[in-house]
């Protein structure tokens, strides 16, 4: 079986290959509709097809993409402003006790930071690093010195963070077919991850998680058609033709 695997958030999904007509970078453009459904985003027009598109974020991860790297930039922007407070205040005076607290408030984010992006974790290991050498600077280097070799590095450190932030999210849309020719659904991901083939043997029932009193809902349960190991991760093989479809009494 091919099959095309997707990432959403931290976790990954995965369509037979038979079931996507086409991705298509996400506009923001869709038009809304009033649903109780929290995960439909809206509907786009899709070859001459409203179609309707959900994000498979807010269902594998309680919450959007978009709004974890909104939280994720609103805290690099706190220490970033910080810092360059701290900065433009520093004179050849000591500030030892500005530097500290700012100091430990990052590096209490870094001991709190997770990603799988590895960019970013580059970046905010970097970061890691000047905090504990501005730590050890403290009390025996200049404001001068904190300021070049620590503070003003920093700074840049987290502008570029800010910026891959910004710039490194671009979610699609994978528009699904049940007939390989009509737009069924759309749903939004954050991107392609890879290509594979497997073996109907290594998709694996769900019961073989779910017998460990994990509940999942009965929509949830017509939605997967199973899990798989691929490579060094786990992805959940996605039914589009019972996505979100309503209960029937």
């Amino acid at each position: 079986m091919d099959l095309v695997n997707f990432k959403v958030g931290c976790k990954y999904i995965a369509l037979n290959i038979l079931d996507i007509l086409l991705t298509e970078r996400y506009e923001d453009n869709l038009t809304n509709l009033p649903c109780d459904n929290a995960c439909f985003v809206g509907v786009k027009e899709f070859m001459n097809v409203p179609t309707p598109v959900f994000d498979m974020g807010l269902w594998m991860n309680r919450t959007t993409t978009q709004d974890t790297n909104t939280n994720l930039l609103k805290e690099l922007r706190a220490h970033f402003d910080a810092f360059s407070q701290l900065e433009v205040r520093m004179t050849e005076e000591q500030m030892d006790g500005e530097s500290l607290k700012a100091l430990q408030a990052l590096q209490t984010w870094c001991d709190q930071f997770e990603s799988d992006n590895e960019d970013l974790t580059q970046l905010i290991e970097k970061t890691t690093s000047l905090v504990a050498q501005g730590l050890q600077m403290l009390n025996h280097e200049s404001s001068s010195q904190l300021k070049h070799l620590v503070v003003s590095p920093l700074i840049r450190i987290l502008e570029a963070a800010c910026e891959h932030v910004e710039i490194s999210y671009k979610p699609i849309i994978v528009f699904t077919t049940l007939d390989g020719q009509t737009p069924y659904l759309g749903l939004l991901v954050d991107k392609v991850e890879d290509s594979v083939n497997i073996n109907d043997e290594e998709i694996k029932p769900l019961e073989s998680v779910t017998q460990f009193n994990l509940e999942l809902s009965e929509q949830t349960r017509k939605m997967l058609k199973g899990i798989a190991n691929i490579g060094d991760k786990y992805t959940l093989l996605v039914n589009p033709a019972e996505i979100f479809r309503p209960e029937v009494a």
